[in-house]
This record gives C-alpha cells, structure tokens and sequence, in this order.
C-alpha cells in the first residue's frame, strides 16, 4: 500500500508540474487572444467615428455589442458612464473602465499603459486626433502580435519540458 500511494504522489507531482508548464506555455496565446480582442474593439471604433459619424457614447455602445469580452466591458462601462453623465472627465471614465477590466485578463502592464493612453485622448481631441490616436494603438497591438508569435513558438517548448522535468526532479529528489 506504501508504495501505491508513493507512485500516486509521484504520478500527481509530475501531473501538476505539466499542467503547470502547459499553462506557462500557453500564456502568451492568451495574451495575443485578448489583444487582438483589443485590435478588433479599435477597429471597429475606429470605423464608427470615421465613417458612421457617431457620437463617443453611440460608437462606445456599438463596440461594446461587436467586441469580445475585455474590451466589450470597457465599451460598455464608457456607452453607460457617457450616457447618464456620471463623471465630467471622459479620460477617467475611461481609467476607470479599463482598471475594472484589467484583472480579467492577460494583457501586461505596458499594454494597459497603451489603451491609457489612448483614452487620454478621448473627448477632448477632434475627429482627426482621435482617429490617429486608434491608428497608433491598433499599430502598438499588431507589432505587440508579431513579437508574441516569435516568443510564444520559442519559449512553448521551453515551458513544456520546464515543466515536466521539473515533476520529475521533484519526484527524484523525493524518492
């Protein structure tokens, strides 16, 4: 019986330590995943206040209804804050939003500082600035995207093997 519960702690530990390393592994997709959440939320704002010549509270509300989930529920949080005019300054509306969204993700402090700032310029930037302010945090995503793809292919089998033998000198150091 000793040495049945034995090898179950040990197929645990090996167990956890993979799933451990799988998850590490897989971080990064799920980083790029709610970017280009983000890129698609941008996109389509972009096009509402370039195109469909909406007001922010009207293009907020479409975007929320388009987008997937980090950014809907900013873009909801704005539509709603802007609509009953909760708070005077839209640029803290939109921290607000963000802070609210930013532990329901697994984007990295330097991409909150990007959509910071660009709600630095909400509501006090004409058309023009705002439509070059989405451009500049739509190309801040995509190159963010591209050094993803190269360090998630490197570091996924790095992570991996990481984390199995890690298991593994758990379970010799055990043994």
């Amino acid at each position: 019986m000793s040495i049945a519960l034995k090898l179950a702690g040990c197929a645990l530990v090996v167990g956890a330590s993979s799933l451990l390393g799988f998850y590490y592994a897989h971080r990064d997709e799920f980083r790029m995943g709610d970017l280009l959440a983000w890129r698609k939320a941008f996109v389509i704002l972009n096009s509402e206040i370039s195109y469909a010549i909406k007001p922010l509270a009207e293009a907020a509300e479409f975007v929320s209804s388009r987008a997937a989930h980090p950014p809907s529920a900013v873009f909801a949080a704005l539509a709603s804050s802007l609509q009953s005019r909760q708070a005077s300054d839209v640029c803290d509306i939109w921290k607000s939003a963000v802070d609210t969204a930013q532990g329901k993700t697994f984007i990295t402090t330097d991409d909150i500082e990007c959509i910071y700032n660009y709600g630095a310029t909400l509501g006090g930037a004409d058309k023009r600035l705002q439509i070059e302010a989405i451009e500049q945090t739509i190309n801040y995503i995509d190159g963010t995207i591209v050094i993803l793809r190269e360090q998630s292919e490197k570091n996924k089998k790095l992570y991996f093997s990481l984390g199995l033998l890690g298991g593994l000198l758990v379970v010799a150091a055990l043994f």
